[in-house]
């Protein structure tokens, strides 16, 4: 991917932090099997606003079926399910 600014110029060293949920849809921190940074990366961007990076594809999952926000989504009639995704946070010095 391409990190840009706000007035669409390639933005070198951004940094990119990327993680996602494991093929059993589990993040580390949460789930103690895992190491503690799995699937889990920060990533500069080079001199042309650039970075990469290699995983697997996550999977979706559902929220804790006695948790709270399972039992106010029953309330509302909705599934406490979450599409496979991959979650993105990116800053720069200078940006907002």
């Amino acid at each position: 991917g391409t990190v840009y600014d706000t007035d669409g110029k390639p933005l070198a060293g951004a940094k990119v932090e990327v993680w996602h949920a494991n093929l059993l849809g589990n993040y580390s921190f949460f789930d103690k099997s895992q190491s503690h940074f799995n699937l889990r990366r920060t990533i500069v961007t080079d001199a042309n606003g650039r970075y990469q990076f290699r995983s697997i594809v996550p999977m979706g999952y559902g929220c804790p079926p006695e948790g709270t926000t399972q039992r106010l989504l029953n309330l509302l009639a909705r599934h406490g399910r979450r599409p496979a995704h991959i979650h993105f946070f990116v800053s720069a010095a200078g940006h907002r």
